[in-house]
């Protein structure tokens, strides 16, 4: 890989994306530490704005505006790079990212974590019991894997060593290619 520039921008939301159990939340950890950053993740946001949620439709998009909201404040206040993470797959989700982006005039770096329908079951199957994800089955996490609306995303294959699905990120965030929000959008499966 080439060398990496030193610097990322004052203010930048990393958002991490992709299908159930991907890798999403590991390697939100990671950067955080590497860059310093806030993390939000919508399932814990989810689990601590609605207690006890079943997940409907309803309750995924309170917590989207919820987190959104919370890195709009973060923002206002001086965050330099805050990472957010959630499946993301979702027109209208999309779009109200693409709005807090275009309100704050803030850089996005959008990576999607990928994994194999198997891995992704595996990683459902050794999850703690209380994870706030409580709408899971293996059938819906291998059929969100194979479904999945990629697009334009900055792609980080997140089933092989940790180490190199961080450096892949890493690269992402620093040097790689800038996504078209809109485009990336209308990439969205439909909203119900």
């Amino acid at each position: 890989m080439p060398e990496l520039k030193n610097e990322i921008p004052m203010s930048q939301l990393i958002v991490l994306t992709g299908p159930p159990c991907s890798g999403k939340s590991t390697l939100a950890g990671e950067l955080a530490a590497i860059f310093g950053a806030s993390v939000l993740d919508i399932d814990q946001i989810r689990q601590s704005v609605i207690p006890n949620s079943q997940q409907s439709q309803e309750h995924r998009d309170i917590a989207y505006r919820c987190m959104h909201l919370v890195s709009e404040k973060l923002l206002d206040v001086g965050a330099g790079t805050i990472i957010m993470t959630a499946t993301y797959s979702r027109k209208n989700a999309r779009q109200w990212l693409r709005s807090l982006a275009d309100s704050k005039s803030v850089q996005v770096c959008i990576l999607a974590c990928q994994v194999s329908p198997e891995i992704a079951v595996a990683r459902f199957r050794s999850r703690a019991p209380g994870h706030p994800a409580v709408d899971l089955t293996e059938d819906f996490v291998q059929r969100q894997v194979m479904d999945y609306p990629y697009g334009l995303a900055n792609v980080v294959d997140c089933a092989i060593p940790l180490l190199e699905s961080v450096a892949k990120a890493e690269y992402f965030v620093r040097e790689g290619k800038a996504i078209d929000l809109a485009e990336w959008v209308s990439q969205g499966a439909p909203s119900s």
